[in-house]
């Protein structure tokens, strides 16, 4: 598992979903990005399962040095991701 989604939100360029994974902590982002891959899958709370093609990945550093990992997807996505799903690389 990559990381349990705590954030959903829409930006202009599309759906961002946020989460952390304290394994991502002391990776650069180009590491991140290459763990990640290009595609994951999503299981919500609900069992329900969705795959979905990454258009980009972002890191940020909180003031403690704790990695928030923010991806993007198209928003054809939109209803079928929720706050709280799991979030698995393929």
């Amino acid at each position: 598992m990559l990381f349990t989604i705590e954030d959903v939100f829409e930006s202009p360029r599309g759906l961002v979903i946020g989460g952390t994974n304290s394994n991502f902590d002391t990776l650069t982002e180009k590491e991140i990005k290459e763990e990640i891959g290009e595609k994951v899958r999503i299981q919500n709370s609900d069992g329900s399962e969705v795959e979905g093609v990454i258009l980009d990945v972002e890191t940020s550093s909180s003031l403690i040095e704790k990695k928030n990992i923010f991806l993007l997807f198209s928003l054809d996505l939109k209803k079928l991701i929720h706050s709280g799903s799991k979030v698995f690389s393929l």
